[in-house]
């Protein structure tokens, strides 16, 4: 990244008015729908594709928006009205669209917390709006700081970019992919290095600046598409078990 973009980067990403988690919770649905259009995972947002992130809207009565610019255009995203009854889920799948699987919980522990509808538009290089639904469904566990999310997307519309992966292991005949990504949180005043730059140009690390101290974290994430729907498990508060997600991704694609 250049010089001038890293600065408008850095500027940006300064005028973010949330708290360290909402801003975490953001930018963990970027690196998310970036991930499902092809820029490939976190780090390639503002970075080899030179995004600049800016705010839409802020967490605010459960709603949050917020959208991103990106070289083929603007993304906006918003998740709406959380459901806490996994019984619900039809009524997801009705409004998105689409045709899930998932389970109300896993045998590696994993429980349902909430899922909610994300309403998405994607400004093509033309500036034609294209707009549809996915869903979210949260699962907690005990032992991790926060919830993973796994998101379901029409796959006529999203798709991933499945370079860079750490492994790949092929279940009943479906490629998923685990992939691992890391996240430097930086105060306002903080001057990059040349390490970080290398790093940021190399594709290997994300920046987002506004956290009181300087941390990185490492973002997990699997994915696979099956019968039309792209899934995308995530978890930003570190490196969770390949097998573990593993198993998760097979008992949904086994699922009825």
């Amino acid at each position: 990244m250049s010089e001038y973009r890293n600065s408008e980067y850095i500027e940006s990403m300064s005028q973010i008015k949330l708290s360290d988690d909402k801003k975490e919770n953001m930018i963990s649905e970027l690196m998310r729908i970036s991930s499902i259009r092809g820029e490939g995972t976190m780090r390639r947002i503002g970075v080899k594709r030179a995004a600049i992130i800016a705010v839409a809207c802020i967490a605010m009565f459960g709603i949050v928006g917020f959208a991103y610019k990106v070289a083929s255009g603007i993304v906006s995203h918003s998740i709406l009205n959380q459901y806490r009854n996994f019984s619900d889920l039809p009524k997801l799948e009705a409004e998105a669209g689409i045709d899930v699987k998932a389970l109300e919980r896993y045998e590696s522990g994993y429980k349902f917390q909430s899922m909610s509808i994300s309403n998405i538009t994607n400004y093509g290089e033309d500036n034609e709006a294209t707009e549809y639904k996915g869903i979210k469904i949260s699962y907690t566990k005990e032992g991790i700081s926060k919830p993973i999310g796994l998101y379901m997307e029409d796959s006529d519309y999203a798709s991933f970019d499945n370079m860079d992966y750490v492994e790949c292991k092929n279940i009943d005949g479906v490629d998923v992919y685990y992939k691992l990504t890391q996240y430097k949180w930086v105060p306002g005043d903080y001057e990059l290095t040349d390490d970080d730059r290398r790093r940021m140009d190399e594709g290997s690390l994300q920046i987002s600046v506004g956290s009181q101290k300087v941390r990185e974290t490492t973002v997990t994430n699997l994915t696979w598409t099956l019968n039309g729907v792209c899934y995308d498990i995530v978890y930003t508060e570190g490196k969770l078990p390949a097998d573990e997600l593993f198993e998760v991704a097979g008992e949904i694609i086994n699922t009825k």
